[in-house]
């Protein structure tokens, strides 16, 4: 029976356990680890960190995919115009139609009323 090289075997076990960027980093983390003397703990932080780093961007991301969003809008792709005004009522009809001050208030003590707690 012929033994294996140290580290022969690493992309097989890293596919198992479905690490797709530790076998991407693999050999350029080793170069450096060796070329910079590294503990063995300090290289396996190094391939974890990014490993966790990339599943953590994928899973926001099919967060937002799943959440339903119209589209993706970043600031890069924004033209600067401001978004149009809703048909129908103008701001002036809006802040006409708020309520006057006493609306808000406690009718008994004239103090603001006290803001509805919602238990979730």
């Amino acid at each position: 029976m012929t033994k294996a090289k140290p580290g022969e075997r690493l992309p097989y076990l890293l596919s198992k356990l479905k690490a797709p960027r530790v076998l991407e980093r693999l050999e350029q983390t080793a170069e450096r680890a060796r070329a910079e003397s590294w503990p063995y703990e300090q290289f396996l932080e190094s391939l974890l960190a990014a490993e966790v780093f990339a599943r953590d961007a994928s899973g926001a991301r099919m967060r937002i995919r799943h959440a339903g969003f119209p589209a993706i809008k970043t600031l890069e792709s924004s033209t600067g115009r401001r978004s149009p005004r809703p048909s129908g009522r103008s701001s002036s009809t809006w802040r006409s139609s708020a309520g006057s001050r006493s609306d808000r208030t406690s009718a008994s003590s004239g103090r603001p009323a006290p803001a509805r707690v919602i238990w979730r």
